[in-house]
């Protein structure tokens, strides 16, 4: 077969579990897909200099409708040069250029949700929302899912072709990794606002589940503070904070531990590497991870959203049960089975085989209006993409000017956005309308001072007048 050439869209290539699921695709699929990168950021990576990276400029705050036109230029370059066959779109804003570029180019597209927060986000942005559920919708093209869940979220915003495709291992890279009883733990997770309630409580309990020592790796605002409660609690021995590692391989490279504390991509990797896992996430600790915890979490990218926290006796007694049997919680060879990258790769491999373009006149129609914005040089390039009124208007004419059937979800949304407006504008011009009033006031109230003062001048003259006709009387 003909290597396919894939093109991959995101915002950002640095570290993390999309990191790792992108790089066990290219990975497993060295011999079959020619992977070529487009990020808005890039931390270089050994393992991708043989592929070629395209730098499509960042998505942050300065957004701009001009820099959005641009990017889905460089795109349709990138496609025409590098000869695309299909295009893949990791969250968030990445999915739109890409959107944009598939039906234009006529290359069909994959879009990849990596959690909750592929959905939340921007959710309560009729530009962006509109746009994802236009996907969904009427591009009917290959979404993926790396944790089951999804289902019901995405159908209800129209989605028709889910996959579920977890994130996998490459065993061979876990193959040299031992246990050692030696009662240090490593905890990754970044350090934020979610994870700190829960890295507080493990700390709290270190003595009552008999953990020795504990090394948190990662970064975050909530570093300090966790720093502070370390220290508050005499621990500055015990549990030392060692900055980011490489995930879990990263940090077992310099230090022999005897399990892993985490959730995601670092509770599949302490599993795969033979270690106990405690399951930590969203704020929670829901306790080692036996065969029955496994089964709960394995289908849900290892995140406790469906689990309760575990209570202090409970977790003594898992920990407990841990040392009389390990065995019950080291789950190497089963985790390696169910996530051999091999057979993950061969999933996604028949997705990229079986992608299909559609076309899109809407969409097209939205292009050529962003298009003569940018080359009039209208005061609109200069705003936000997801904030632009002119681009809410474009996408709303452009969707509904042919008098296509639309989904009842997004005329709502359409509807909404206008009453919305609508009701800003009023609110506006109330504004407006008081700061005339306002105005109106002070200035007559300038003129109330002018006339009392004129008035109080003409009295002090009268009386002046008064008093020298009186002297002279006299």
């Amino acid at each position: 077969m003909t290597k396919k050439n894939v093109l991959v869209i995101s915002e950002q290539f640095t570290k993390g579990g999309l990191e790792i699921h992108i790089l066990n695709q290219v990975v497993g699929l060295k011999d079959d897909v020619n992977f070529i990168f487009a990020f808005g950021k890039y931390e270089e990576n050994e393992k991708l200099k043989n592929n070629k990276i395209y730098n499509i400029g960042s998505f942050s705050s300065e957004y701009t409708v001009s820099k959005f036109y641009e990017q889905v230029k460089t795109l349709l370059d990138i496609v025409e040069k590098e000869k695309i066959d299909v295009i893949h779109a990791h969250p968030f804003m990445s999915l739109l250029p890409a959107m944009f570029t598939s039906v234009i180019s006529g290359k069909p597209m994959i879009y990849t949700l990596h959690g909750g927060p592929s959905l939340s986000m921007y959710s309560d942005v009729f530009t962006y929302s509109f746009l994802q559920r236009f996907f969904f919708n009427y591009l009917d093209q290959e979404v993926i899912a790396v944790r089951k869940g999804f289902e019901s979220a995405v159908e209800s915003r129209g989605a028709k072709k889910i996959h579920y495709i977890p994130n996998s291992l490459i065993i061979k890279d876990y193959n040299g990794i031992k246990r050692v009883e030696n009662n240090r733990w490593a905890l990754l997770s970044r350090l934020d606002d979610e994870s700190q309630t829960a890295i507080f409580d493990i700390i709290d309990k270190i003595d009552d589940i008999g953990i020795g020592s504990i090394d948190i790796f990662g970064v975050g605002w909530a570093e300090s503070i966790i720093r502070d409660h370390i220290e508050e609690k005499e621990l500055l021995g015990r549990v030392k904070l060692r900055g980011w590692s490489d995930g879990v391989m990263g940090a077992l490279m310099n230090k022999e531990y005897e399990g892993i504390i985490g959730h995601g991509q670092t509770a599949l990797d302490g599993l795969a590497a033979g270690l106990p896992v405690l399951l930590l996430s969203y704020g929670r600790v829901t306790g080692l991870i036996d065969g029955d915890l496994y089964s709960e979490v394995k289908d849900y990218n290892f995140v406790n959203i469906f689990q309760r926290s575990v209570s202090n006796k409970e977790i003594i007694h898992q920990f407990n049960q841990y040392h009389r049997k390990p065995d019950d919680y080291i789950l190497a060879d089963q985790v390696r089975r169910d996530f051999d990258n091999k057979k993950a790769q061969k999933q996604y491999l028949s997705i990229i085989k079986g992608a299909k373009h559609k076309y899109s006149t809407q969409l097209v129609d939205m292009w050529e209006r962003v298009t003569n914005l940018v080359e009039d040089k209208s005061p609109t390039v200069t705003e936000q993409f997801l904030e632009s009124t002119a681009i809410e208007q474009i996408i709303e004419e452009c969707t509904l000017r042919y008098g296509f059937v639309m989904s009842p979800n997004l005329l709502d949304i359409i509807n909404e956005n206008k009453q919305y407006r609508k009701i800003s504008r009023t609110i506006d011009q109330l504004r407006f309308d008081v700061d005339e009033l306002i105005n109106r006031v002070n200035d007559q109230k300038i003129e109330l001072e002018k006339l009392y003062s004129i008035k109080k001048s003409s009295k002090l003259l009268a009386g002046n007048i008064k008093r020298r006709i009186t002297r002279r009387s006299k």
